[in-house]
């Protein structure tokens, strides 16, 4: 992921603001004439950010792109403009900035909360969600009040209604990312019991199962629909030691049944020093025959699975065979 190479001077928040860019000597011309040619992407009013070239082909790149490309433009609205109020960005926003990964997040309006009872309304790029925020709620980041992990991650759990058959899966996402940066369960539970909103009663239902061990998106909604399927949830980043190594697994059942998921750029972005592709491959293999030559029963599920409901499927045979359900 690289943006575009400019010499226009970026604030703290990597954005490129017009009074800075005068004072650096340019002109509006200068700044008009790089955004016909989208060198530049205008946010908002007199705020820019470089263009971001990454490869179309390496989709774990492009979805980074997005979620940087809409965390500037959350900043740039969130002091751009004054909003009134104790205003904080929130929701997807927040949890952007505070780099929590999400699993499929809308990342067209920026959300943020003003603090109050009323005053909630829609703009052509953001929402201004109507809500209290205790001082508890709100922590400053960089110079810009957005709401504290709990919240947000509360926040994002409660955005989906019911109905949304992602809604449980995005919950669980958050809240797994939420207490694996140090948020405390109970602190969840209390910020969900403050409020009542329309994907309350699914947010409460995924926290129990919430671990702060997952390790990415990918992990949390494989568990999610394990456990929507009515599976039992794996142990999570169990250690096998074999032929004096040590194997970390994504998910262990009585350590008979081992879950791997294959994430987008496992075999292209992750490499040791002089990998290939082919390399890391070959490396899986083999780690994969170490395991079996326990006993052990190996099934890996890739995202693309995971897209079309059927990850799930090769796991529950799995257990039904070997008696784990």
């Amino acid at each position: 992921m690289t943006p575009t190479k400019l010499d226009y001077p970026v604030d703290r928040h990597g954005l490129i603001r017009r009074d800075l860019t005068v004072e650096a000597g340019f002109s509006d011309h200068d700044l008009a004439h790089s955004v016909k040619t989208k060198q530049l992407i205008r946010l908002t009013s007199g705020v820019y950010r470089a263009r971001i070239d990454v490869d179309p082909e390496d989709r774990t790149a492009v979805a980074e792109a997005e979620i940087e490309a809409f965390r500037l433009k959350s900043l740039a609205i969130a002091t751009g403009r004054d909003h009134g109020g104790n205003t904080a960005l929130s929701h997807t926003s927040a949890a952007i900035v505070h780099g929590l990964p999400l699993l499929k997040p809308e990342l067209e309006m920026v959300h943020l909360t003003n603090g109050e009872i009323g005053g909630g309304r829609a703009r052509k790029n953001s929402l201004l969600h109507a809500s209290d925020l205790p001082a508890g709620d709100v922590v400053k980041v960089n110079g810009v009040w957005i709401t504290s992990l709990a919240r947000t991650a509360a926040d994002v759990a409660q955005l989906a209604p019911a109905h949304d058959p992602l809604a449980f899966s995005q919950a669980m996402t958050v809240f797994d990312a939420a207490l694996r940066a140090g948020v405390d369960r109970d602190e969840l539970a209390a910020q969900l019991d403050r409020r009542r909103r329309r994907g309350t009663r699914v947010a409460k239902a995924a926290l129990p199962w919430a671990d702060r061990r997952a390790e990415s998106v990918g992990e949390s909604w494989g568990r999610a629909q394990m456990i929507q399927r009515g599976l039992p949830a794996p142990e999570l980043q169990v250690e096998y030691h074999v032929g004096g190594e040590t194997h970390r697994v994504d998910g262990d059942w009585e350590r008979k049944l081992v879950w791997e998921f294959d994430g987008r750029g496992k075999y292209q972005r992750y490499l040791a020093d002089g990998e290939t592709p082919a390399d890391a491959y070959w490396r899986e293999k083999k780690r994969e025959d170490a395991l079996r030559s326990l006993g052990v029963f190996v099934v890996r599920t890739y995202w693309d699975l995971m897209e079309r409901g059927r990850a799930v499927d090769p796991i529950e045979r799995a257990l039904f065979h070997l008696g784990l359900c």
